[in-house]
């Protein structure tokens, strides 16, 4: 256990945001190399060179960022036959590695994870604290920056980072299944991906190879 002395030295360092948790976060996002070079993290841009150079696909062809998808289904709200519009419920998550966010947990008391603010529907907004790639619902009637919650990620020190939001989904559905409506059985498609970037730059997959849950 640590001593009084140890303790007041710890809320010392807090208060001067010298504590773990803070270096970590100054250091990532403004810090120096171990060569003393300074550090700006552009969370507009992503290091595209290194995926470029260090990850293949399993036909040798080289791919993008890779960029896994989930999304839990909590209730459909509303269908609008009419209109041809779904809103649901959901919570809206995104998994992608970072390498410039990766550190030593020995270097900063043990700690293994931390957070960043993502604001403004995320990709290029003017409060995020990272870069964060630009998935939209191609299909949509309302885009994800206006339906989803702004939250924060979570990043481990491997470089992963976990973007989980709730909020709504409201695609323009093509709906099949209308020929004995409201008997039969609807379905809508959901299309999602990069605006900016192809299969090169940005690779949309499934988590656990489904991509989706229930509850």
């Amino acid at each position: 256990d640590e001593t009084p002395a140890e303790i007041d030295s710890i809320i010392l360092n807090a208060k001067r945001g010298m504590d773990a948790s803070a270096r970590l976060r100054h250091d990532l996002l403004w810090g120096l190399t171990p060569d003393g070079d300074n550090v700006f993290y552009d969370r507009r841009s992503y290091p595209l060179e290194y995926v470029w150079h260090n990850r293949t696909a399993t036909n040798g062809k080289r791919r993008g960022v890779p960029v896994e998808m989930n999304i839990n289904f909590h209730r459909v709200f509303d269908v609008d036959v009419v209109n041809s519009v779904m809103d649901l419920v959901v919570w809206f998550r995104l998994v992608w590695v970072d390498p410039r966010l990766a550190w030593d947990p020995v270097e900063y008391g043990g700690l293994n994870e931390t957070w960043f603010w993502i604001g403004d529907g995320g990709a290029g907004g003017e409060t995020s604290e990272i870069w964060t790639p630009d998935v939209e619902l191609w299909n949509l009637e309302t885009g994800l920056k206006g339906s989803l919650e702004d939250t924060y990620a979570r990043v481990s020190s491997d470089g992963f980072v976990w973007w989980g939001r709730p909020g709504r989904l409201r695609p323009m559905c093509k709906f099949r299944g209308l020929s004995y409506f409201p008997f039969d059985k609807l379905t809508c498609t959901m299309e999602f991906g990069s605006w900016m970037h192809n299969g090169k730059y940005l690779w949309m997959e499934k988590v656990n190879g489904v991509g989706y849950t229930i509850g």
